[in-house]
């Protein structure tokens, strides 16, 4: 019940506190008369008399209790002073609402006594709600300094370690694990939730300083582990002057928004993102120019118009199919929007000499097994080879992984699975991915196109690879579920053109430093000199070939590519093994 109430919103836990105090207020008037008559009859005597003199008292006495600031305390934190404000709110709601009754019916077949005993029994019921409440938090800490160990704070004891987490719910029944530990290492993180594995228990956090700091959170809001914080990437720290110089008149949306452009045209073909970009980014930014636009990428003549109205100095390219599946049934789709679309706006930039052209690839780009990212690929092959074309456009190509709450990313998929009571479905107990945050992805995007001097790969520090299977069985833990007893895993298989991990370089790919420690360069190969005729030819019909014909042209430009016709390493659905 006490997680229940927890997850409430403030409104909606500020009507149940009131609702609380009406009811206090009507049940200490009707026992203070039943104590003053003696008797519990008078209910039946007058049932209408009474029963509207105790909507009365109660209606009066909330009033009261809202200008004493009995809403403005948190229950779980109720002390002293809540305590002074409870007993003031109860006299001058004693006092207020016997006026009121005294004005309304002269106080008849009220006895005096009960006016006292109203109060009292007022002060216990008020205060005894908000205290019990409080008693019903904090059972028992742990800590890793032994020091404190066997210790009290507050008569709550300081009951084992960390490790020891198992022994204290256990012992003291519980059903909550608060971390008020702001800054905690990812580390540290996994650790406290590795111990809360086979415990049903809710896992909560205290807010980041920063977020206190920033006054975007009200610093009793308990928070979910979010996967960023087990991922345990550190901070990006931007190089500001370079990005809001390039940025003075460019486009990219919410982060891009911070810096100020003059105008920001956002090119999207789905109706309904573009509707959700317009109305984030306004609730940002509510002064920005922005003017977003429903074009196919694919449409050069309408691509063109764009161009050539707005004059852009900076074009971001992030327009492509990425779901691998569904690309290895639909390959000319992914041909069609990740080749030629980015072609289409790749010439446009040197066409109108862009400032800069920056576009966003992947890691599976990298020895592409799939269509997907083989199509990534020789979009990157595409802006080298327009880089060569012109030396006033400067092209930037970016590569990193999976990003974590992005369309298609499985973490969501997770959330709804466990939501509806599993299976969890993982593709393969040893498959494995890099990821990084929205925010993070975006910035560090931004960051590396003003480092460019054209043609660069750059690839991300994506930190240390995680196992698919491991953020699963947190997101369970993270719940408050068990694997294995409330929910299952179920390994399904890699699917048509997914590998078991990730690269974000090809072996003959060698790294350089930039001046931005979590960026590096890729010394790519260079593009052939026949790249456009085998573009071309790739291109073509594509709609009218057979799959396996689409691998081979695509191969004459990507010869790492390793189409798999089958699914690797099938696995038969089977629940996970304990």
């Amino acid at each position: 019940m006490i997680s229940s109430i927890d997850n409430l919103r403030g409104w909606q836990k500020t009507s149940l506190a009131v609702l609380h105090d009406f009811v206090a207020s009507a049940i200490s008037l009707l026992f203070a008369l039943s104590l003053a008559f003696g008797k519990f009859e008078f209910l039946t005597e007058e049932p209408q008399y009474f029963l509207g003199c105790l909507a009365l008292v109660a209606t009066c006495q909330l009033v009261v209790f809202y200008f004493c600031g009995l809403y403005r305390g948190i229950w779980r934190f109720s002390s002293a002073p809540d305590l002074i404000r409870v007993v003031r709110g109860a006299s001058l709601g004693v006092m207020a609402s016997y006026l009121a009754l005294f004005l309304f019916t002269r106080l008849e077949h009220i006895p005096r006594s009960s006016l006292v005993i109203d109060w009292l029994l007022l002060v216990i019921f008020l205060g005894g709600g908000r205290f019990s409440y409080r008693l019903m938090k904090v059972v028992a800490f742990v800590d890793d300094n032994k020091s404190y160990l066997n210790k009290w704070v507050h008569r709550v004891p300081v009951a084992g370690t960390i490790d020891q987490i198992p022994w204290v719910c256990e012992k003291y029944k519980v059903n909550k694990i608060v971390i008020a530990i702001p800054n905690a290492s990812s580390e540290t993180l996994g650790r406290i939730i590795a111990r809360c594995k086979g415990l049903s228990v809710v896992i909560k956090r205290l807010p980041k300083m920063s977020d206190y700091l920033s006054g975007k959170i009200d610093p009793t809001q308990l928070q979910n582990v979010g996967l960023e914080d087990l991922i345990g990437r550190k901070a990006a720290v931007l190089e500001v002057n370079q990005i809001s110089l390039m940025l003075k008149g460019s486009e990219l949306c919410a982060q891009i928004a911070k810096f100020k452009p003059k105008k920001i045209i956002a090119v999207e073909i789905s109706e309904f993102n573009l509707y959700q970009l317009e109305q984030n980014l306004l609730k940002l930014l509510p002064k920005a120019q922005f003017e977003g636009l429903i074009v196919d990428i694919k449409d050069k003549p309408q691509m063109e118009k764009v161009f050539s109205h707005y004059r852009p100095q900076v074009a971001i390219h992030a327009a492509a199919y990425k779901h691998v599946p569904i690309m290895e049934k639909n390959p000319e789709q992914a041909i069609s929007n990740n080749i030629h679309g980015t072609r289409v706006v790749a010439e446009l930039a040197t066409k109108y000499r862009l400032d800069r052209f920056v576009m966003v690839s992947t890691d599976k780009a990298v020895n592409p097994t799939n269509i997907m990212g083989a199509t990534k690929r020789i979009a990157e092959m595409i802006c080298q080879h327009y880089q060569s074309q012109t030396n006033v456009t400067k092209f930037a190509i970016v590569r990193f992984g999976n990003v974590i709450g992005s369309s298609g990313s499985v973490i969501p998929l997770f959330l709804k699975q466990i939501k509806e009571g599993g299976p969890v479905t993982v593709t393969h107990p040893e498959v494995n991915r890099f990821f990084m945050s929205i925010s993070e992805a975006a910035q560090l995007i931004l960051q590396a196109s003003v480092i460019g001097k054209g043609g660069e790969i750059f690839v991300l520090d994506m930190g240390s690879p995680v196992k698919i299977v491991d953020l699963a069985r947190q997101l369970i833990i993270l719940n408050g579920l068990q694997e294995g007893k409330d929910i299952e895993i179920v390994f399904t298989g890699l699917r048509p053109g997914e590998k078991l991990y990730e690269e974000v370089l090809f072996e003959s790919e060698v790294t350089l430093e930039t001046s931005h420690p979590m960026i590096r360069v890729a010394k790519a190969r260079e593009v052939g000199e026949k790249f456009n005729q085998h573009l071309d030819s790739v291109l073509g019909k594509s709609q009218s070939y057979y799959p396996s014909e689409i691998q081979d042209r695509v191969q004459t430009l990507v010869p790492e590519y390793q189409p798999q016709l089958e699914t690797s390493s099938p696995l038969s659905p089977q629940p996970t093994v304990h």
